[in-house]
């Protein structure tokens, strides 16, 4: 029986994939906009706030809220917004 070594982390299986040219180039293509859901959904969550609480602060929906979370594309517009309903400074740097 042929024995697999298989990465025991998430971490240690995306270290490993990182070392694939193709997966690391499409993985630089996407990190921005998962960086971006993440922020969003971490700032939601440390305010306490649900899907409906910010979508009521920011003249949204519960829906747009969560297409916003899953990735969906959005403007500056509606960012700045999720910005100022939660007390925060948006601010876009390139690095």
């Amino acid at each position: 029986m042929k024995k697999y070594n298989h990465p025991t982390t998430l971490k240690e299986h995306l270290a490993q994939e990182m070392k694939n040219p193709v997966f690391r180039k499409e993985w630089d293509r996407i990190d921005p906009e998962f960086s971006l859901m993440e922020a969003l959904v971490e700032l939601r969550q440390q305010k306490g706030l649900s899907q409906r609480d910010l979508a009521t602060l920011t003249k949204a929906t519960q829906a747009q809220i969560a297409r916003i979370e899953r990735g969906a594309n959005t403007t500056l517009k509606t960012i700045s917004r999720i910005a100022q309903a939660t007390n925060k400074k948006l601010v876009i740097a390139f690095i």
